[in-house]
């Protein structure tokens, strides 16, 4: 299933901002953390930006132009199409906010081209890349041709809740997602993920589609405690590292936020569920049964949970052996990065780590070579092959009305607003209720049915999802996740 592949690979994407109508959308549907995402929402952070201060750009604690706001922003600036800027009418304007900001029309502006009763003209930054919103600040990013504030830190409340965690982990697969490149070759599915928000609006719908890694059962397992302070030391250590999503709660800093009440030798379903340092070993179908995790250099047969970190901060079975992995100091621009084979070396925010180069690199503008399994292209561009080679190219998410092929990979019909490809153009098929139109082509069988349902392809509408036991032919039938070998949902989804 696209899902069950697309949660588990890293992308080459970086992304613009999320629309209004799109939080709009998704609102409706029941997903975990999105209550949390949806508040976050309506108090005005939109897109992730923050702000306090109409102070020159300098320092991270004095610049506040450009950062989302709450309606609140500091004396003389005001609160703009969920960011704190100030109504102009020249260049001259804004010359006090920052030397490169210049006055600007309210629909020359994605981030405000969909907002009603806006100003007609306000002070913003524009950019190519990055690099040149770092006069702002270091976490200034250029997003669709403008530069915004985005603080990849995670809140850590003084009690962490299992919601929150989840809400935290979910914002850490996101970053790496945007950042980190890998995975597989241009996919539709990521050209949706583009901006943070989008991002952690959309992921929760993608795990529960498949949860892949079992993620959001975690929060509602009865075999599983949790452990807040844990919690919040694990989201730390995960703020500028590049795990894949299904190493995360591996790492020695993450492994004991999970804690299980199963002893060795009796019967689990996940490695979380059992009691120390163990791991659940295949038995046969979902069961497995707790074992303690392997010392370095002995035999093994998984990937993922089987070895002890022990002191490190990581172990993986490599070749067959467990081996354990020390995570160095991030390295700088063109400075060596590697996974490995006995320490891995991430790159700074920013950067991401060419195979082929073997050091830190920018991502690689539009129209340039993306040779690479995981070259990561520029914000607005992702990877794709034409005329015999790889190259970094502009996509586009469409909107109501507009012409598209289900074919076309950079234009693709938002599926976070709802809308599919159609022979008439993109648009929206229902309100995801049952019996509501929807779409199994593109993200469809994902986003056109809300929580609990599915699009079934014998009739293209939203239908309740399946008990253990009952007929199936792909997994997002079932309410399980999981359709097995003879094509019958099971009770529960395996590792979940």
């Amino acid at each position: 299933d696209d899902g069950y592949r697309a949660v588990s690979s890293l992308v080459k994407l970086r992304y613009p901002p999320l629309s209004i109508a799109a939080a709009k959308r998704l609102s409706s549907m029941s997903r975990l953390t999105l209550y949390k995402v949806i508040s976050i929402l309506i108090i005005g952070l939109i897109f992730a930006f923050g702000c306090a201060s109409d102070r020159a750009p300098g320092s991270e604690g004095e610049s506040r132009f450009l950062r989302s706001c709450d309606s609140k922003c500091a004396e003389g600036l005001s609160c703009i199409c969920g960011f704190c800027t100030k109504t102009c009418d020249s260049n001259r304007s804004c010359e006090r906010l920052s030397e490169n900001a210049s006055c600007v029309e309210s629909d020359s502006s994605s981030t405000c081209a969909s907002a009603q009763d806006e100003p007609k003209r306000f002070c913003d930054v524009g950019c190519k890349n990055t690099e040149d919103c770092k006069s702002l600040g270091s976490k200034y990013e250029c997003m669709s041709g403008f530069c915004r504030y985005v603080d990849n830190t995670p809140e850590t409340p003084a009690t962490m809740t299992k919601e929150d965690f989840m809400e935290g982990l979910i914002s850490a697969i996101c970053r790496v997602l945007r950042e980190c490149g890998g995975g597989e070759s241009a996919s539709y599915i990521w050209v949706t993920l583009q901006t943070p928000q989008r991002c952690e609006i959309a992921l929760p719908y993608l795990l529960d589609y498949g949860d892949k890694y079992g993620l959001l059962s975690l929060t509602s397992n009865e075999r599983i405690d949790f452990n807040s302070d844990e919690a919040q030391n694990c989201l730390s250590f995960l703020t500028d590292k590049c795990f894949y999503p299904d190493e995360m709660l591996n790492t020695s800093a993450c492994k004991n936020v999970f804690q299980g009440t199963i002893a060795i030798g009796e019967q689990c379903y996940r490695d979380e569920e059992c009691s120390g340092d163990a791991y659940c070993d295949p038995i046969g179908g979902c069961l497995g049964e707790c074992k303690p995790r392997l010392k370095p250099g002995v035999d093994c047969e998984r990937e993922d949970n089987q070895c002890t970190t022990g002191s490190a901060d990581f172990a993986i079975c490599d070749d067959g052996q467990c081996r354990q992995i020390t995570i160095s100091a991030p390295a700088g621009e063109n400075e060596s990065c590697s996974r490995g084979p006995n320490a891995f070396t991430f790159c700074q925010s920013g950067l991401w780590c060419s195979e082929a180069e073997g050091g830190c690199r920018h991502p690689i503008a539009i129209g340039q070579p993306c040779p690479g399994d995981n070259d990561l292209c520029e914000q607005g561009s992702t990877c794709v092959y034409s005329d015999n080679s790889y190259t970094c190219q502009p996509y586009e998410l469409l909107k109501v009305g507009a012409a598209c092929e289900t074919t076309n990979k950079l234009r693709v019909c938002d599926p976070i607003e709802g809308l599919f490809c159609t022979p008439d153009g993109c648009k929206e098929l229902g309100d995801g209720s049952e019996g509501s139109s929807c779409s199994t082509t593109e993200l469809g069988d994902i986003f056109s049915c809300s929580s609990g349902l599915y699009c079934d392809s014998d009739t293209t509408k939203c239908a309740k999802q399946k008990s253990g036991g009952e007929p199936c032919g792909r997994g997002y039938e079932c309410l399980s996740g999981e359709c097995d070998s003879n094509d019958t949902c099971t009770d529960r989804h395996c590792g979940g």
